[in-house]
């Protein structure tokens, strides 16, 4: 079974719903030179998250505790911060996978996977999350999975265009590719 996850309400909800896509651990002082374009310096990858936020001249932000984030820092004054891109849109993963309800995240349950900031409407979704992630995520990380299949093409999928399909999360670049989707769900699921 197919559900169609309401994409023109999430697609209003999402635009009036002004998502801060901040992580927790982000001084109010740094606010201003926070660059939500999502490129991380792979340089950053190895270096351990073990330095808490203190203050405006820090030089890194510590990672999520209990996530597999890695720390974002900042070298100089010129350059600018850079933080993960916000999976979902901001809303829970969990609801959706479960529940087929679009819930906003709350900026108090975070985890970073896969290069993403998901958020979670409380705690019990979040240790869900933790417990089995591959069921949450988006099958391919969010990636188009019919445009994958049928040109090889790697294209983000969109949180409007979403279905869920044997338990798991598929989103798509276009209602066309959704829609392809539908008619023959066997053919783009991966297991």
């Amino acid at each position: 079974m197919i559900e169609d996850l309401e994409p023109e309400r999430n697609a209003s909800l999402s635009k009036s719903s002004g998502v801060d896509p901040l992580p927790v651990a982000v001084s109010s002082s740094l606010l201003r030179k926070i660059e939500t374009s999502a490129v991380v310096d792979k340089n950053l990858l190895a270096e351990p998250a073990n330095e808490p936020v203190k203050s405006a001249s820090v030089d890194r932000i510590a990672a999520v505790p209990g996530s597999d984030a890695a720390p974002v820092r900042r070298a100089s004054d010129e350059e600018e911060l850079v933080i993960p891109p916000i999976g979902l849109g901001g809303y829970c993963p969990v609801e959706l996978v479960l529940n087929g309800r679009w819930v906003q995240g709350d900026l108090r349950f975070t985890v970073v996977r896969q290069g993403l900031i998901f958020r979670f409407s409380g705690a019990e979704q979040r240790r869900q999350f933790l417990a089995d992630s591959n069921r949450f995520m988006p099958v391919k990380a969010g990636q188009d999975v019919v445009l994958a299949s049928e040109e090889n093409r790697a294209v983000s999928g969109e949180t409007t265009y979403c279905a869920i399909y044997q338990g798991r999360l598929y989103m798509f670049s276009s209602a066309a590719s959704q829609s392809k989707f539908n008619q023959n769900p066997s053919r783009y699921a991966l297991p």
